[in-house]
């Protein structure tokens, strides 16, 4: 029988926590530990920063965290959810209600304007095609590109198309968005407008943000540090 994906936004006073987990790839015959017997929570409703040297194991942790990739060993409980025994469409499922993603690169559709890229994430839900375009246009209005709707990503420039991957991350109204480096491939007056902009919105709309960033210069208000070397946890501080 497939586990089915719960319908909780999660009630505890922390968004996620991992236990003992560990996560390892193979690259030909070479096994590379990931992350190392890992434990900790995330807290809810604010931005959570997660930092590290390269190859440390940020990246592996998001992709556990955004319940796109699963452990090897330990469990993982995302809003009061134990996502490791979800079967793969329950998984997708969850992922689709409950959480949101913000990449680097962006990961916007070239061959669709911005109400588009926006929209697309929300073709399964049960909208109307109406709905689900004015939803897509509100929350374009939201992060300051209300008259560029039918622009598409090669007709944006690079801070841009972040605000609207920005707007695809929240239209589905997800409890978690978690960030992979979406800075790293901005100027520093555009990244910190689109840390703002992430900032003002976690408060608006109360998601968790889980930003992962080489820049502990662009830890900004209230929310936690999460630092990662050698695929372990060393330090988790919370901020006032």
């Amino acid at each position: 029988m497939k586990s089915a994906a719960p319908q909780t936004r999660g009630t505890t006073d922390h968004v996620a926590e991992f236990s003992g987990v560990s996560k390892s790839y193979k690259t030909g015959r070479v096994k590379f530990q990931a992350l190392r017997d890992v434990s900790g929570r995330i807290p809810r409703g604010c931005t959570s920063y997660i930092f590290g040297p390269s190859g440390s194991g940020k990246t592996t942790f998001l992709n556990l965290l955004g319940v796109i990739d699963r452990p090897d060993a330990g469990d993982i409980t995302i809003l009061d959810t134990p996502v490791r025994t979800l079967s793969d469409s329950a998984a997708a499922d969850f992922r689709m209600q409950h959480i949101g993603y913000i990449f680097q690169n962006f990961n916007l559709i070239p061959v669709l304007n911005a109400v588009e890229n926006v929209e697309y994430v929300l073709l399964r839900r049960d909208l109307t095609r109406a709905e689900r375009r004015d939803r897509a246009s509100a929350y374009l209005e939201k992060v300051g590109l209300g008259e560029l709707l039918k622009r598409r990503p090669g007709e944006l420039s690079g801070g841009q198309r972040q605000r609207v991957a920005v707007a695809r991350a929240l239209v589905g109204e997800p409890s978690l968005v978690v960030a992979d480096e979406p800075t790293a491939n901005l100027d520093s007056r555009t990244t910190r407008e689109i840390v703002d902009l992430m900032r003002s919105m976690q408060e608006e709309l109360k998601t968790t943000f889980v930003f992962c960033t080489h820049d502990v210069d662009l830890v900004t208000g209230p929310g936690s540090l999460v630092h990662i070397v050698d695929g372990q946890i060393t330090h988790m501080e919370r901020l006032s």
